[in-house]
């Protein structure tokens, strides 16, 4: 898998697996999947509609690899549901590896929105080896078009 190639070549764990978005009425749930079907993560969360405002920054994202620090950013822009908010984080695999990155009990979340249309833009990283460089390159027709690179 392409994303999964491209992840580990810039130090960030990744492994095969498949994350669905069901929103019936006001109530998203998200869930993530190993590639053998286990659930990995479940996220309930209340939401409302796009309004009128964008929002851009980064995220950034912290990794160790051959005992390297790689810091990376990944810009974004959205247009963010109103109101947001998280009602439940569910790590239910306890035997997975993925299970130690739970959050606290009781939930507390900082920050965090959905958004029916959003952008992201993965950076490149120096001394990336060539056949894993080009995995998610946007065609210029694409990038233009106002539709997500993965359409």
């Amino acid at each position: 898998m392409a994303e999964v190639r491209y992840a580990a070549a810039r130090g960030a764990p990744a492994a095969a697996g498949k994350t669905r978005l069901d929103l019936r009425g006001d109530q998203l749930t998200a869930e993530t999947r190993a590639a053998d079907g286990t659930l990995l993560i479940r996220v309930t969360a209340r939401v409302g509609y796009t309004g009128t405002e964008a929002h851009n920054g980064h995220h950034r994202y912290l990794t160790r690899s051959d005992g390297e620090l790689i810091v990376t950013d990944y810009p974004y822009v959205a247009e963010p549901v109103s109101p947001f908010e998280v009602e439940s984080v569910e790590f239910p695999a306890r035997e997975h590896p993925v299970h130690a990155l739970r959050p606290a009990n009781p939930l507390h979340v900082c920050w965090g929105f959905y958004s029916p249309r959003v952008s992201f833009a993965y950076p490149a990283r120096p001394n990336v080896p060539d056949e894993v460089a080009d995995l998610h390159q946007v065609p210029a027709r694409r990038a233009r078009s106002g539709l997500p690179s993965g359409s």
